[in-house]
């Protein structure tokens, strides 16, 4: 499963080389990610378009680690 996180919009994954011109809310996306796995295992899985240069809070990142456990079937928040 290949998940670009600048599908989540400049507010959530700031400094995102493409962000999506629309997005849905951060948590639609995370339980979208989770659905997927749960129905299609997920043997490899990566997640891109993240600039730690623009992501001075950290928000970014969390957003990533929340996908991450989501597709592997941990509890995002």
């Amino acid at each position: 499963m290949h998940i670009d996180l600048d599908v989540a919009g400049p507010e959530e994954v700031p400094g995102g080389l493409t962000p999506a011109p629309h997005w849905p809310p951060r948590q639609h996306i995370i339980e979208a990610a989770g659905a997927a796995a749960e129905i299609v295992p997920v043997k490899v899985a990566s997640l891109a378009v993240y600039n730690p240069a623009g992501d001075v809070n950290g928000r970014g990142a969390r957003f990533g680690l929340d996908m991450a456990m989501a597709i592997v079937g941990g509890v995002a928040g």
